[in-house]
């Protein structure tokens, strides 16, 4: 048997999730601005002018990091949609349908978040190995 759930608890459960996820929105778009900040970074240093023949890794690099910050902006806005779906729970008190919905969204989308990862890690290595080498 379900116990029942005080109202105002429900209502303090669901605003809490949106909080965490509101957070979480946050810390994803600061990795979409970091990407697009060494990637802005990086070309006002004007290494592509260099004619050491890096150009092309350099150019690979900063793809990778535009490409990262593309992957985590996805992620980004399917979790601004879900908060919409857990705001609307409010009006149902629907505290266990609030609970699955950030699930469900990391369950789809997890392999693009944790590509984007990636993907930045090697831009960023790439970018550190032409620099190093110059």
């Amino acid at each position: 048997m379900e116990t029942a759930v005080p109202e105002d608890l429900s209502k303090d459960y669901i605003k809490t999730l949106l909080s965490i996820v509101e957070e979480d929105k946050k810390a994803i778009l600061l990795y979409v601005a970091f990407d697009l900040a060494v990637v802005s970074l990086t070309l006002s240093e004007k290494l592509l002018q260099d004619k050491g023949g890096r150009e092309p890794f350099l150019a690979f690099g900063l793809g990778l990091l535009l490409l990262a910050a593309g992957l985590f902006f996805s992620y980004f806005r399917k979790m601004h949609l879900a908060t919409f779906e857990i705001a609307n729970c409010l009006l149902t008190l629907d505290t266990a349908r609030a609970r699955e919905i950030p699930k469900d969204v990391w369950t789809e989308h997890k392999t693009g978040y944790i590509a984007a990862y990636v993907v930045q890690l090697l831009g960023l290595a790439l970018l550190i190995a032409c620099y190093v080498a110059a």
